[in-house]
Order: structure tokens, then C-alpha cells, then sequence
């Protein structure tokens, strides 16, 4: 029943939960061939364009690199959209802001996170964000 006020919240809250994730998905792999990975970034706020942000080259040469380690036979194909996009989904993960109680009006009324109620799914028109509607599908 507290509050918690930190700067970079959003992004060491994401990272955590979502290592504690791939962690925890590790026993349930049996049999499972697949390359599980999360892509944690820098730079979130400023812009992703830096050398470890988002739309760096982080990603795909790492993307690269593990597909020349488990099928060097396979050099001639695309690793980043083998590996990559054919299997997968895509999800931005972030904090919302919710609605702040002293200022409920400046909020669209169909669209006003709440404490403690649960997941929001953001959406931007120009693209900003990775989840896909695959991805929302799958959260939802």
C-alpha cells in the first residue's frame, strides 16, 4: 500500500520482469530447439538510434552471430528474418502512467490506466513501439 518514486522505473522494472521471465521459462523447454532471447536497450528515452539503443545494430548482429554458431551450414539465408521474425513475436515492454487523481479530466475517459488494474497494451500510430497485433493477441 506504497508508492514507489525512482527515476528509470519503467526500464529497470521491464528488464527485471522480463529476464525473470526467459528464467522461468527455462524448465519447460524439453525438447524445445528454439533460440529463446530478450532484447534489453538503452537510450530508451532520448532515442533508440545509438549503437545499443533499439534501432542499433545490437539486435541483428547478435541475431547474426548466434545463427552462424548453430547452423553455420545455413550462411547464405537471412538469420534475422529465419530466426528471427518467422518465429517470433514482438512486444514493447514499458510502464503507462496512470490516471492521476487530481487531474481525471486531462485523460480520455476510455483510456485512463488505473493503479493496480492490471496490463496496458499501448499502441502508437507511427509505429514507436514493437508489439505487433500478434503479440497483443497473445498478451490479451
Amino acid at each position: 500500500d506504497e508508492f514507489v518514486l525512482s527515476g528509470r522505473l519503467d526500464n529497470q522494472c521491464s528488464c527485471y520482469l522480463a529476464t525473470q521471465a526467459l528464467i522461468q521459462s527455462l524448465p519447460t523447454i524439453g525438447d524445445d530447439t528454439a533460440v529463446r532471447v530478450i532484447a534489453l536497450f538503452d537510450h530508451e528515452e532520448v532515442g533508440s538510434k545509438s549503437a545499443t539503443g533499439a534501432e542499433g545494430p545490437l539486435l541483428r548482429d547478435s541475431i547474426s552471430r548466434i545463427w552462424a554458431g548453430l547452423a553455420p551450414e545455413s550462411a547464405a539465408i537471412d538469420p534475422y528474418a529465419a530466426a528471427f521474425r518467422a518465429r517470433s513475436f514482438h512486444l514493447s515492454s514499458d510502464m503507462a502512467h496512470a490516471v492521476h487523481p487530481n487531474y481525471a479530466e486531462r485523460h480520455d475517459k476510455a483510456h485512463g490506466p488505473k493503479l493496480g488494474e492490471g496490463l496496458v497494451l499501448k499502441h502508437n500510430a507511427n509505429q514507436r513501439y514493437a508489439t505487433d497485433a500478434v503479440a497483443a493477441a497473445f498478451v490479451r
